[in-house]
């Protein structure tokens, strides 16, 4: 909603919390200048935005993590041997978190206005340490606390507010009651490493308005040109409506009543993990929200996955009904007279499905390096059988099509549920590669299930496996849940001598192992919760790039 342009003097003034933050001296107390409160000409306000940085004792852990698991501990003394070339800031309080806020100034659209704060254990020794380089420090005239730091391109202006320096580029920006800094960041700072917090709340009700407006209007317009396209049938255009009327509804609720939006970053000193978590809170948080998602995946090794979930509500069911009507009324204004008959019995069950409301999709991927692997995975459908029984006759047809090699109906027996193969006139190299020679699509319908595969021959008993596995553990989830084990992918590519410099060093963080991503997408008590965790092989990529532009 807003833009944040940095310029020359905040990029020195983030440069110097950095830099401040990364002290490694324990300092004397606080000088009777620190003591000093900021004049309280404005009232205290809420920032829009706060960034906090833990404390410099736990970056500097994670620095380490990094370097350590790419085996460049060298990286982690360059930097140690970069903060003591800048005289190592003494002053600073390396045991506090720091950061920046970012508050709204008056007037119509609002600007940001950022102000970066470092916790302070020795004043006068903060001072000596903020003038490095060209940098010089003044006091302002009638102004208690506040010190001018006048560089070669401009001047930045720090205040001294309790035990923080805060600083901004323009010295009205402190001439403000600033709320209490420790209350502000504490929450964040005991649960991540590095956070941002964006309170919703602060945002004024006329630019909220502005947006909802803008938005509206454009949503609007697309309505009226799809319904103005030669082609548009009366099922179609309601249900382009309705699909866009939920999403505008959606937006307006988040904005209506969104509280705040938390996202924060966490590397696990012991696991030599990363956690990144994105929280949307819910002013009514107590009362919204699914449950959370419980992990119940069939095969924890595979080296893909992925598992959706979502209930569609009784008021947004119509549409997916409206959308079924109008893609089913142009699939029989195209078909053959004859084929009329067999694409009523395939929207049958698709029909039943989104009247429902509820999809459920789980896809794997079976098997481990130098593979084949097979890919298999299931669509839960309403009235299953009839579909099964439609299946055989749809894939004679497509195998009237000169891209289609071969089909063969019943190919594979897994249970209740029968498999038909279909294999294309030629594969690609990579197919090959990846599934084995000459690959198909397997797909078949029963226990509620549409049920899809590609395999090789000689990989049918994966396909089996997860049907009967899927059949008899398998339980909805709410929500989204992805794994992907890189290592697996990346010793899946064009060996030595073939690959590329990319591929070379994806290699190197991920063939030791600890190369699983995970992604999950839930409900909670407050709102929706995103989750993205890795584990060391992520960190030792990182490690390896940043070593590589360094030239280690």
């Amino acid at each position: 909603m807003f833009r944040i342009r940095i310029s020359p003097t905040m990029r020195r003034i983030f440069l110097t919390v950095v830099v401040v933050l990364s002290q490694s001296l324990v300092l004397p107390p606080l000088s009777a200048v620190a003591q000093d409160a900021v004049a309280q000409d404005k009232a205290t306000a809420r920032p829009l935005v706060v960034v906090t940085a833990a404390s410099i004792d736990r970056l500097l852990e994670d620095v380490k993590t990094v370097a350590v698991s790419a085996d460049h501990g060298d990286l982690f003394d360059s930097l140690k041997g970069l903060l003591n070339n800048v005289g190592n800031f003494e002053g600073a309080d390396r045991s506090r978190p720091a950061g920046i806020l970012v508050f709204l100034t008056g007037g119509f659209p609002p600007k940001p206005e950022p102000i970066g704060f470092v916790p302070v254990a020795d004043a006068d020794a903060f001072l000596k340490t903020v003038a490095f380089g060209p940098i010089r420090t003044k006091p302002v005239e009638g102004k208690t606390g506040r010190h001018e730091l006048a560089g070669p391109n401009g001047s930045a202006f720090l205040q001294f507010h309790g035990t923080h320096a805060m600083i901004a580029p323009k010295g009205v920006a402190l001439d403000r009651a600033f709320p209490d800094i420790e209350a502000l960041t504490k929450d964040l700072a005991t649960k991540y490493d590095i956070a941002a917090r964006v309170d919703l709340s602060v945002v004024p009700e006329g630019v909220k308005q502005l947006f909802l407006g803008t938005v509206r209007a454009r949503v609007e317009a697309d309505q009226q040109k799809a319904a103005e396209k030669p082609d548009s049938t009366e099922e179609a255009v309601r249900a382009q409506k309705e699909m866009s009327d939920a999403g505008l509804e959606m937006i307006e609720s988040a904005v209506r009543n969104g509280r705040e939006v938390v996202v924060g970053l966490t590397i696990d000193q012991t696991t030599r993990s990363a956690s990144l978590e994105a929280r949307f809170v819910n002013a009514n948080g107590k009362e919204a929200g699914a449950p959370p998602m419980v992990g119940n995946l069939a095969n924890p090794a595979s080296p893909a996955r992925l598992k959706i979930g979502f209930t569609v509500s009784e008021k947004r069911r119509p549409a997916l009904r409206d959308l079924a009507n109008a893609v089913e009324k142009q699939a029989l204004a195209k078909a053959n007279p004859e084929d009329a008959a067999l694409l009523s019995r395939l929207f049958g069950p698709l029909k039943a499905t989104m009247e429902a409301g509820r999809l459920d999709v789980e896809v794997h991927f079976v098997g481990a390096a130098p593979g084949p692997l097979t890919m298999v995975g299931g669509i839960q459908m309403k009235d299953a059988d009839s579909l099964a029984r439609a299946l055989p006759e749809l894939l004679q047809k497509l195998g009237r099509h000169p891209n289609v090699g071969a089909v063969e109906t019943n190919a594979v027996d897994a249970g209740e549920v029968q498999l038909h193969r279909l294999t294309g006139r030629s594969a690609s190299a990579n197919d090959d590669r990846v599934f084995g020679p000459k690959p198909g699509l397997l797909v078949g319908a029963g226990r509620e299930t549409l049920w899809f595969a590609v395999a090789g021959k000689s990989n049918e008993s994966d396909v089996t496996g997860f049907v009967s596995r899927a059949a008899r553990e398998g339980t909805p989830v709410d929500g989204l849940q992805l794994e992907i084990a890189a290592g697996t992918w990346v010793a899946m590519s064009p060996q030595a001598g073939e690959e590329s410099a990319r591929t070379r060093l994806l290699r190197d963080a991920f063939i030791r192992g600890k190369d699983r991503l995970s992604v999950d997408v839930t409900g909670s008590p407050t709102g929706p919760v995103l989750k993205v965790t890795v584990e060391e092989g992520y960190l030792r990529l990182l490690g390896l790039a940043i070593a590589l532009r360094a030239g280690k």
